[in-house]
């Protein structure tokens, strides 16, 4: 149990999730596991929970709450969190 009250009140009254799917063949876990880091460090208030999938075939793709934020074909390569982060934030915000 959640030995602070007020983070878990706003998980339960804003229930984002995150799901990131990426390419394990490619090396990608070190694009995954920054973003993580990012997102916890940045917008843990803001989420309920962050899933993080071993993927192949060059995926990496980023969800929120179902939608699709960000997949690699964007950009044609692995992004670092300073480019998929303010794609979350608009979407938090819209």
């Amino acid at each position: 149990m959640d030995s602070y009250p007020d983070r878990q009140n706003r998980r339960m009254a804003d229930p984002h999730r995150i799901r990131i799917e990426y390419c394990v063949p490619c090396s990608a876990s070190p694009y995954a596991t920054a973003l993580v880091a990012r997102l916890l460090e940045e917008r843990e208030n803001d989420l309920s929970a962050i899933e993080v999938v071993m993927g192949e075939k060059g995926i990496f793709d980023v969800h929120l709450d179902d939608e699709l934020v960000f997949t690699k074909s964007m950009l044609g390569r692995y992004p670092e969190p300073d480019v998929v982060i303010p794609l979350i934030d608009a979407q938090l915000a819209g």
